[in-house]
């Protein structure tokens, strides 16, 4: 039963890899959304479909490039290429970056159903150290 329990996780994790390099559009709590345009992530995310997750609060904004987490940034930041993971290791880890940049797909898989729909448990930070080296 184990082992039956395993093959259907390493399945689903392989099934996600195909979608995420090959498709476009992937199902996401009954609707499709679109892999290729991480930006559509707030037009339902805003409170009006879905769980308001506003990339803003009072004290940072993930869409302000000067805050300490941006997203729709391009990874490695500019000058800062010490104080991260290398690309290829980052990639290989399941991390996707569109078009170069961090975005909400880079942390959160749409194929997970557990909220917060992270790519990967973050037990001891594990998913900040995948780019993170600190």
């Amino acid at each position: 039963m184990k082992l039956l329990a395993f093959l259907f996780i390493l399945i689903g994790q392989f099934l996600f890899l195909i979608i995420t390099l090959y498709a476009q559009e992937v199902p996401h709590h009954g609707y499709l959304v679109y892999m290729d345009k991480p930006k559509l992530c707030l037009t339902c995310h805003d409170g009006t479909v879905a769980e308001n997750i506003s990339p803003c609060t009072k004290s940072s904004c993930l869409l302000d490039q000067k805050s300490s987490h941006p997203v729709f940034k391009k990874y490695p930041p500019t000058g800062k290429e010490s104080e991260y993971m290398p690309l290829s290791e980052v990639e290989a880890a399941g991390i996707v970056l569109t078009n170069g940049e961090v975005t909400c797909i880079s942390c959160h898989n749409l194929m997970r159903q557990q909220r917060p729909h992270l790519v990967r448990d973050d037990w001891g930070s594990g998913l900040c150290k995948i780019c993170h080296i600190r």
